[in-house]
């Protein structure tokens, strides 16, 4: 079965999902969180994306980007690349990292916060399924998701 066609457009908003090979973690440690976020910093950087929202969990992970061009696709394929090739580096492991390719559902947001807001608050984002992506972010320092003010023009270290 062909995989599904990515929809992708300047301006779209994207839940962005990856899971851990047959589930396993992928996340080992608090320096594999932040190179994984030093990592999407650098595909902001190349791609221009904007992240508004991110949750590390131990198997998974979760982004809200918004993509100033049609790139999701290219720079997810990047970021993912990278990722397991320092992963597999830094801990001496071989192969992939990632089961199934990043899900990924067209989005629209809003937010509970004005923009440069540097309060950390609730992002409701939803999409046309009925998916809501509500999250509290906390302290960037703890295994929990990442507290980022609410501003478009800022993206990960």
């Amino acid at each position: 079965m062909a995989r599904s066609l990515r929809i992708q457009y300047a301006g779209a908003y994207y839940h962005v999902m990856a899971r851990g090979n047959r589930r396993e973690p992928i996340f080992l440690d608090d320096d594999d969180r932040r190179f994984f976020l030093k990592a999407l910093g650098e595909a902001c950087g190349m791609t221009g994306w904007r992240v508004h929202a991110w949750v590390l969990m131990t198997n998974h992970y979760h982004l809200f980007i918004e993509t100033p061009g049609p790139n999701l696709v290219h720079g997810m394929g990047w970021l993912q690349n990278t990722v397991t090739r320092r992963h597999n580096l830094r801990h001496g492991l071989w192969g992939r990292m990632f089961g199934d390719p990043a899900g990924l559902v067209l989005g629209r947001a809003g937010f509970s916060g004005e923009a440069g807001d540097a309060q950390c608050g609730e992002r409701h984002v939803s999409n046309d399924t009925g998916f809501a992506f509500l999250t509290t972010l906390t302290d960037s320092t703890t295994s929990e998701a990442p507290c980022w003010p609410v501003n478009t023009s800022r993206n990960p270290p």
